[in-house]
Parts: C-alpha cells; structure tokens; sequence
C-alpha cells in the first residue's frame, strides 16, 4: 500500500506541475497575444508616422521652392527700385538740362528780335529786389518766393 500511495502521491505531484505548467502556458499565451496586439499597433503608429514625415518632406520641398521664388521676386523689385532710382535721376538731369537750353534760347530769340546789345544784356541774369536790381543768383530761394508774391 505504500507503494500505492507513493505512486498516488508522484501522480498528484505530476498532476500539480503539469496544472502549474498549463497555467503558466495560458498566462504566457495571454501575454503574448498582448505584445502582439502592442507590436501591431506600433507598426501602425510607424506607417502613420512614416507618411507623416513623407509629407512634411513634401512640404519643405514647395516651401524651400517658394522662398527660392521670393527672394528672385524682392532681388527683381530691389533692382527694379535701383533701375528706377537711376531713371529718375537720369529724367532730373535731362529736365534741368532741357530747362536750361530752353531758357538759353529765349534769351538768345529775345536778344535778337529786340535787338539786346551785349551792352544790355547786362540786365537779363539780373531782377529786382527790395527795390534793386541784382544778380539773379544773389536773390535768396526763400525771400524771392516772399518778394515775387509781394509784387
């Protein structure tokens, strides 16, 4: 009888191990269905993350386009504002030159339709001013406004 009961109680040890073992097993399968689960959604989480950087990619591309584009717009309207900086500084000197001919050749057309001698011509650079006759150049800006409109 005694070997029956050690032969019973090997049989219930064995049984105990095997329940732990299937226990263990079940806890195991569980766990790994869990890190599978997680292992999914990482890879998931790694497309979206993946398309995610494609397109900010993308977008730095247009972006890095678009500042190429400006900076040739501004370097064009920079140099446009110097072209027409130059211009008009041209149109200023032509003008004053184009003012000074034409006042030359009044001069010259009023000399000769009424007979000016060099001896009068004395008088043509010249103007009246507080009552005299000077320089035309020694009249200062400000008061030949004040003077002419006072006249």
């Amino acid at each position: 009888m005694r070997a029956a009961f050690e032969a019973n109680s090997e049989l219930d040890m064995r049984a105990r191990v095997a329940e732990f073992f299937v226990r263990e097993l079940g806890a195991l399968k569980t766990k790994h269905a869990l890190l599978e689960k997680e292992h999914s959604l990482l890879q998931n989480d790694t497309f979206k993350l993946a398309a995610e950087r494609s397109k900010l990619a993308a977008d730095i591309k247009e972006l890095e386009r678009s500042l190429t584009r400006m900076t040739l717009v501004r370097d064009l309207a920079v140099a446009k504002g110097e072209n027409v900086e130059a211009e008009s500084t041209n149109l200023q000197d032509y003008i004053l030159v184009n003012h000074e001919e034409g006042f030359n050749q009044v001069i010259r057309k009023a000399t000769f339709l009424y007979s000016i001698t060099d001896d009068e011509s004395r008088f043509i650079l010249k103007d009246v001013y507080k009552g005299e006759l000077i320089p035309v150049d020694d009249v200062p800006a400000t008061d030949y406004a004040k003077d002419v409109v006072d006249h």
